[in-house]
């Protein structure tokens, strides 16, 4: 979808629709940071607050762009946990 389209289908949205999408960046950008949400979006933390303030709208390709960073974030996180578990050699009573 092209971005006219894509603020087209935005505004065609229910403000049930429209606040499903911004609840659901907010919980992006309560895991990743606002710097590194906005980083995913190629925008200023300043639009990332627009968005999250309703002034702008959240759309189709934000989501996807986010949800691929949070991808990202889960992998790092993974990994960290992989290392830490290596670290105990064993002794890991959480698994």
């Amino acid at each position: 979808m092209s971005a006219p389209q894509n603020r087209l289908a935005a505004a065609a949205m229910s403000i049930g629709q429209t606040a499903r999408r911004i609840g659901l960046l907010r919980t992006a950008v309560d895991f990743l940071g606002q710097e590194r949400a906005a980083a995913a979006l190629g925008i200023r933390p300043r639009s990332m607050r627009a968005k999250l303030e309703a002034t702008r709208g959240v759309h189709d390709d934000n989501l996807r762009f986010v949800a691929t960073a949070l991808e990202k974030h889960a992998a790092e996180l993974l990994a960290h946990a992989t290392t830490i578990r290596a670290t105990l050699g064993g002794r890991d009573a959480a698994s």
